[in-house]
């Protein structure tokens, strides 16, 4: 897992506020222009605070830099959910890396911009890690819970379905690679609703085998199940498409819900996940 960090994150912000709301991404306005919340005061400049929350017009008057304050008038939460099944780091384990490298992003990209952060491991059973975290100081915090998190055994969307039920009001993010067998309804009913979630599912070009001529043993990597088999072209051939078929019914059955899924290949950094399809899709917005 590589470090995450630099000028990038100051770029970006996320389009959380409507997108809580269910709204279409487009024309959006973010928690780091106050959209949703109530000027509360100021307080003096601090290094690492937004330039964008500077009021000039008090610098001028005071002679020294002060940023604004804001009072919440309405929880804002983004919730950060993993996917720590064995699947996801079993074949290539770039892709657990990557799921984590964007999520300490995201997270990074949701305190900056005054945002509360939960984050959660879809297991079985699920845990919350983090209740809740706030503020740019957290993100060393959570970057090092995410970093420490291994990754083993199944992920039912029942766990799924557990860790939203009651979560407070916000942004549901969840990183995955759709290498279960459950069926769709499970996840529809867990992200479906008046808030609609996302999730970002992690693709390797190789999924979800590599051909060889040799007789190998399987092994399941949630299961932990054994089997003789060999992998020959056709034996992959098939899997790929069965997988293909399994993933596209699956996301057909979430965006018909409202639900907003975006492929991101594993194979790429976290910088052009954030850049490309996650940008493209109106989770991030440049600042």
């Amino acid at each position: 897992m590589r470090e995450v960090g630099g000028p990038l994150l100051d770029r970006l912000a996320l389009a959380s506020e409507k997108l809580a709301l269910g709204e279409r991404p487009g024309s959006v306005s973010t928690a780091l222009t106050g959209q949703g919340q109530t000027l509360a005061g100021h307080r003096p400049y601090a290094l690492g605070d937004d330039p964008r929350r500077i009021d000039h017009r008090a610098w001028a008057r005071l002679d020294r830099p002060v940023v604004r304050t804001y009072r919440r008038d309405r929880e804002q939460r983004l919730h950060l959910i993993l996917d720590t099944s064995g699947s996801m780091g079993a074949a290539f384990p770039e892709r657990y890396d990557r799921a984590r490298e964007i999520a300490t992003a995201l997270a990074a990209i949701g305190l900056a911009g005054l945002e509360d952060v939960r984050l959660s491991a879809l297991a079985d059973p699920p845990r919350t890690l983090v209740t809740v975290a706030h503020g740019r100081s957290s993100s060393a915090m959570l970057a090092a819970r995410l970093r420490g998190l291994a990754c083993g055994g199944r992920a039912p969307a029942a766990a799924l379905a557990s860790l939203l039920r009651g979560a407070p009001r916000g942004v549901s993010v969840v990183l995955t690679d759709f290498l279960d067998d459950a069926p769709a309804g499970g996840w529809v009913a867990a992200l479906a609703g008046p808030s609609p979630g996302w999730v970002i599912v992690l693709t390797h070009p190789d999924d979800p085998l590599v051909a060889t001529g040799e007789a190998v043993e399987l092994l399941d990597a949630e299961g932990r199940g054994r089997r003789q088999t060999v992998l020959d072209p056709p034996t992959v051939a098939a899997a790929r498409a069965r997988l293909l078929h399994h993933r596209t019914r699956r996301t057909a059955a979430l965006r018909a819900a409202g639900v907003r899924v975006v492929d991101v290949d594993a194979a790429q950094s976290w910088e052009a996940a954030l850049m490309g399809p996650l940008r493209a899709a109106g989770l991030v917005v440049t600042s």
